[in-house]
């Protein structure tokens, strides 16, 4: 999430949602996670 490395929090968090359900293989994401509810919110 390169815009959210920018402002400092996700902000494609929807769009990663999307990507990781239309595709059947690992997803790696990286930007804008700065804390564990961050990182919470795209493992659920």
């Amino acid at each position: 999430d390169l815009d959210g490395a920018k402002v400092g929090e996700p902000v494609n968090t929807k769009t990663i949602e999307a990507i990781i359900q239309a595709v059947s293989v690992s997803v790696q994401v990286g930007g804008g996670l700065r804390d564990r509810f961050g990182v919470t919110q795209l493992l659920d």
